[in-house]
């Protein structure tokens, strides 16, 4: 009963294990008792979600949902936005814009409704719809009132800003970590982390004002895994532009945070995105070894997005190093798994690297349609060209 009142006010409780607790979700479900089911339906869900159990989180919060009669709109907002991103993780693509839909207008606060929105410009990265990613990724972060810069003037302005702000950081690291930490903030820091995807398939220069924007804001607060993921991205962009030096000390410094927090995902991110800066690095060797390591930790995690990119990761390494017979096999593996749940994100360059791991002789024409190419994604047009 105590723990029943907890979860339903969805105050934190300690943990039984879940086993006991689907179970209970499921007795109560089938007992016709919505008020229990409900309860329990939803700690299940809450706790599978924290132990990667995504597939039984998406149920759970289902369960939770069947049992909802009568339940505030906040708990309701709670279970549609809870099942809307597991289904994202898991790689269900369209029953996950529908429960992200529904969780909109449930959204009570300004950091909910940024929240789903930036959920929502996840989503439409994975799916390829780069245009409708920035979209809401922009709109989430103006909710949050940061200002995105918007004319070429204003943009160079912002990217110098950030460059200096970010010279001082690195001269005077003392004065760093200081301001009392706060969800809105490290909201923010997380979505300026994600934009970065869809900038760099679409628009460079804002990638840029992105990964200094984001790292500086990320640093002003205590370390956690937003300052993770914009230690990663950070990476990943210097190692696209030849600084591989700065690229492996950023990564070197995520992978040794994300321990020290004990952050299970974050090892994954930085373990897995190595694998992108050796590329520029010519370091095709150790890309192989974090490529594999990041498929396999994101696989026991169920992140179908992020497997999909330390696959192609993987194939790259390998692509690059003159492996073509195995690179081959990787991108065709990875272009099945891409059609199969819709990520037109990574099914462009999986397409490409088939091809050119084939020098050209491959069915391109049979293939080419299981790919869609959205407007605004430049990246993946220039892959199919």
């Amino acid at each position: 009963a105590e723990m029943d009142a907890l979860v339903t006010r969805g105050e934190r409780t300690e943990p039984e294990p879940l086993s006991r607790v689907y179970d209970l979700a499921y007795h109560w479900d089938a007992a016709k008792d919505k008020r229990r089911a409900l309860a329990y339906g939803l700690a299940a869900a809450d706790q599978a979600r924290g132990q990667f159990a995504l597939d039984v989180a998406a149920e759970q919060y289902a369960l939770a949902g069947r049992n909802a009669e009568g339940a505030t709109q906040a708990v309701r907002f709670r279970m549609a936005r809870g099942r809307g991103e597991a289904l994202m993780l898991i790689g269900h693509f369209e029953k996950a814009a529908a429960e992200l839909d529904r969780a909109l207008p449930l959204a009570e606060l300004p950091y909910d409704t940024a929240d789903v929105i930036g959920l929502k410009g996840v989503l439409a990265h994975r799916m390829g719809m780069i245009t409708d990613s920035i979209g809401n990724f922009e709109e989430a972060l103006g909710r949050l009132g940061v200002s995105v810069p918007r004319t070429a003037v204003g943009l160079g302005a912002s990217i110098s800003k950030e460059v200096l702000v970010q010279t001082f950081h690195s001269l005077l690291p003392n004065r760093l970590h200081r301001r009392k930490p706060d969800r809105e903030s490290d909201l923010c820091n997380w979505l300026l982390g994600q934009i970065e995807w869809p900038y760099y398939q679409h628009h460079v220069p804002s990638l840029l004002w992105a990964s200094f924007s984001g790292l500086n804001r990320a640093e002003l607060f205590p370390p956690s895994l937003s300052l993770v993921v914009q230690y990663v991205v950070h990476a990943n962009d210097m190692g696209v532009l030849g600084w591989n030096s700065r690229a492996e000390r950023y990564y070197d410094a995520a992978e040794k945070l994300s321990s020290e927090l004990d952050d299970y995902w974050g090892i994954a991110l930085a373990t897995s995105h190595r694998a992108m800066g050796t590329v520029a690095a010519a370091a095709y060797e150790k890309g192989d070894k974090n490529a594999r390591a990041g498929m396999e930790l994101f696989s026991k995690i169920g992140d179908v997005g992020e497997r999909h990119l330390a696959h192609a990761f993987l194939t790259v390494n390998l692509l690059r190093s003159g492996n073509l017979v195995e690179a081959a096999k990787e991108s065709q593996e990875l272009l099945h798994s891409c059609v199969r749940h819709d990520d037109n994100f990574i099914g462009t360059l999986a397409l490409s690297y088939l091809t050119q791991s084939c020098l050209g002789h491959t069915a391109f024409d049979e293939f080419v349609g299981s790919v869609r190419v959205h407007p605004g994604h430049h990246l993946g047009h220039t892959c199919l060209l």
